[in-house]
């Protein structure tokens, strides 16, 4: 009778394995963001750690669902977002299909949202030695990440420069800015240009 009862715990006990690992297999995988999978209404992009950051503009292309030609510029910011050491990098993006551009910077933490606007987030950005200017940027659906209301101009903006400042309020924390060298913006713009409508 015992040894029953002892092959029928441990039966029982294999069974609760076996269901405990169908149900992970079960699981559907995460999905990966991507600045090409981000938007207004849509999550971040994953943030890259400083041991991995890249160095200058990375193009990525791909094409879309019903064959439409796509193009993202990703820029990792020169410092870490809140100043420690081993933080994240901000991301600069700018991404464009269809002759329509977006540009958005991801800081892999929720922005602070304007009061009565969760939508939209207070921000200021500087280019090189010019004053800082005060925007308001739409938020991703997760708040990490904010969009230039006028993409095109900021883009213009932005090849005539050499670097580019955001700063920007996470939730709970104080002012951060992000410094992106964007002095090669020009060159990697123009293969792309008809894409982005520029």
């Amino acid at each position: 009778m015992r040894y029953l009862l002892f092959v029928f715990l441990i039966s029982l006990g294999l069974f609760a394995q076996d269901k405990s690992a169908d149900a992970k297999s079960a699981q559907p995988p995460q999905p990966s963001s991507t600045p090409a999978q981000t938007g207004p209404g849509k999550d971040a992009p994953a943030q890259t750690s400083p041991a991995s950051r890249a160095s200058g503009w990375q193009v990525q292309e791909h094409k879309g669902v019903n064959g439409t030609r796509e193009v993202a510029l990703v820029l990792d910011s020169e410092n870490a977002v809140g100043g420690g050491a081993g933080l994240p990098q901000a991301h600069l993006a700018i991404r464009c299909s269809k002759r329509k551009p977006e540009v958005f910077v991801n800081i892999g933490g929720r922005f602070e949202s304007v009061p009565g606007k969760p939508e939209v987030v207070d921000v200021r950005i500087k280019f090189d030695r010019a004053s800082w200017a005060r925007q308001q940027w739409l938020a991703a659906a997760d708040h990490e990440a904010a969009f230039a209301l006028r993409p095109d101009t900021l883009i213009k903006r932005m090849a005539a420069s050499k670097t580019f400042q955001f700063s920007c309020t996470p939730v709970q924390k104080g002012e951060t800015t992000a410094t992106f060298k964007i002095g090669d913006l020009k060159e990697k713009l123009a293969p792309v240009a008809d894409v982005c409508g520029l």
